[in-house]
């Protein structure tokens, strides 16, 4: 008995001191509950990054192999909500599939928890501003860059909606190997807002008046609130007529004041001129939120008359913003198809993903 024992017992101390770890200041992980996140084809590990005086979650894929493995970073769309996948709560379906795709093909994954958000601890996510989410991002991206278990030169970046706004930002700090975004921008947030703006509302059945009318004064709001840097509290107090088309921009994305205002000043035309590490632009046909193929294609021609390395753009047909398959844009609008089921994640788009992004970053 004493000899099986210490065999058993030498075997647990074998694997726990080959086991993997990653920088954690965090401890174990609670958020999401039981049961927890798991998987037999890769290791989950949960860490942390430190950005000033808040700690945030990362939580990391690694394939189950001793040899370093190429590296993708998921930066998420707007908003406040968990990366982390346990438990039997809501879950953002559409990142835990891409997630466990890219995981199963063998790539180390990482996804950063917003501050505030899950096990992260510090500032309110909602009280955040766009710089600090790029500064939350940045940190993860140079932890995964840390880790002796990753390629440093097979590092990806896949960001959705406002994530890849964010992207360009991060690759021109941190040298990646590619980035690919999907529901972006094309121009700048003023002129994406009254687009975006117009186009729902005519999705929804506005027209005529009412739609000139509610037009006018969020263009008002915007103008005010973008361009010109007032405060929300001075432009209602000198335009109440937009009070409800300017609360709208941060109350309908759950964000900050000054998260918007700060993300007017991004420009994707010039943001992708600080790197040029190969991008991929995809476009949902069906995506009535990000900016529209028509825009997407004006600003790749304009960045490509400059940029060294070329942008790519690639039409996703039957997709839409949320990566549902969609028959089109006012079937995504309504969440059902025409003959009247739900909308479901596009599974064709996860291996246009791996043909046409990753594929090519797995060596």
């Amino acid at each position: 008995m004493y000899s099986l024992v210490t065999s058993v017992l030498g075997l647990l101390l074998s694997i726990q001191a080959f086991a993997t770890t990653i920088p954690n200041e965090l401890g174990e992980p609670k958020a999401g509950g039981l049961p927890r996140e798991s998987s037999s084809e890769y290791e989950i590990l949960y860490g942390s990054v430190r950005v000033g005086s808040d700690i945030q979650r990362v939580i990391v894929t690694k394939p189950l192999t001793s040899s370093p493995s190429a590296a993708m970073l998921l930066v998420g769309g707007i908003g406040c909500y968990s990366l982390d996948f346990s438990g039997t709560g809501p879950k953002v379906v559409a990142y835990e599939r891409i997630i466990q795709f890219v995981s199963r093909m063998g790539f180390v994954t990482m996804r950063v928890e917003k501050t505030g958000m899950g096990d992260s601890v510090g500032t309110r996510c909602e009280d955040q501003d766009f710089k600090r989410e790029v500064t939350g991002y940045l940190a993860g991206l140079k932890a995964l860059q840390s880790y002796p278990f990753v390629k440093k030169d097979s590092i990806s970046i896949f960001g959705h909606s406002i994530g890849g706004v964010i992207a360009p930002f991060l690759a021109a700090k941190v040298p990646v190997k590619s980035v690919g975004v999907i529901g972006s921008l094309a121009t700048d947030w003023y002129t994406y807002d009254i687009a975006n703006i117009r186009r729902q509302m005519i999705l929804s059945g506005a027209s005529g008046l009412q739609l000139e009318y509610y037009l006018a004064k969020k263009q008002l709001a915007a103008l005010e609130f973008y361009k010109n840097k007032k405060s929300p509290e001075q432009i209602m107090q000198e335009h109440p007529e937009v009070t409800d088309a300017l609360r709208e921009e941060w109350e309908s994305a759950g964000v900050s004041p000054a998260y918007m205002q700060q993300l007017g000043d991004v420009n994707p035309a010039q943001d992708w001129l600080r790197s040029r590490v190969p991008v991929t632009v995809f476009v949902g046909t069906a995506d009535f939120i990000g900016s529209q193929v028509d825009e997407l294609s004006v600003m790749v021609t304009g960045v490509n008359k400059t940029r060294s390395t070329p942008l790519t753009l690639r039409k996703v047909e039957g997709m839409d913003h949320f990566f549902r398959a969609a028959g089109s844009q006012a079937e995504s609008f309504s969440s059902q198809r025409r003959d009247g089921l739900p909308l479901l994640f596009q599974d064709s788009f996860l291996q246009i993903l791996k043909d046409e992004f990753l594929l090519s970053d797995k060596k």
